[in-house]
């Protein structure tokens, strides 16, 4: 008559498709300014391509995440579409490269390997990236400071992104 423990959760079964799409409705309802083309997942993608990249060139996870600051902040401008996001985020690393890593004698290597990486991986010219960031620059405000700990949360956050899907 005894039938011994029982296991149950209260952790209830999501479909990886059904979530997605659910967060990206709800990021839809906070943001009904940016346009319908530009999902979270998107957003999300291209943040891990960006640190996945980084990294592989041996540039610091703060200098990303400066960029990933800087991307968000043109997004929540509504400067970003489809069509613009890798190139948005590419003048962003930019950005963050230059303003973020310190003039060691790997620096100069390191841009270009940064600019070969973009030019591969997102089939974006030097020349666009250079074109676009005096233009970013100014939608920033020319100001390029984070406080620390905003960065130190971007961090953690893009090293889960990462770390969750591997």
């Amino acid at each position: 008559a005894v039938t011994g423990p029982i296991i149950s959760s209260v952790i209830l079964f999501v479909n990886h498709k059904n979530l997605k799409q659910s967060l990206n409705e709800q990021f839809r309802e906070r943001h009904p300014q940016l346009p319908p083309s530009l999902t979270l997942s998107k957003i999300r993608n291209i943040k891990k391509s960006a640190l996945l990249g980084c990294m592989a060139l041996g540039i610091e996870v703060a200098t990303t995440a400066c960029g990933a600051i800087f991307f968000e902040r043109l997004c929540l401008k509504g400067l970003i579409t489809q069509a613009n996001r890798r190139l948005t985020m590419a003048v962003s690393l930019l950005l963050s490269y230059k303003f973020n890593e310190c003039l060691t004698p790997k620096f100069h290597s390191r841009l270009e390997a940064l600019l070969d990486f973009i030019d591969k991986d997102w089939k974006i010219s030097k020349k666009e990236v250079f074109d676009g960031e005096f233009g970013a620059f100014v939608h920033l405000g020319f100001s390029l400071h984070v406080p620390h700990q905003h960065i130190f949360l971007v961090c953690n956050r893009l090293l889960r992104l990462v770390y969750k899907s591997t």
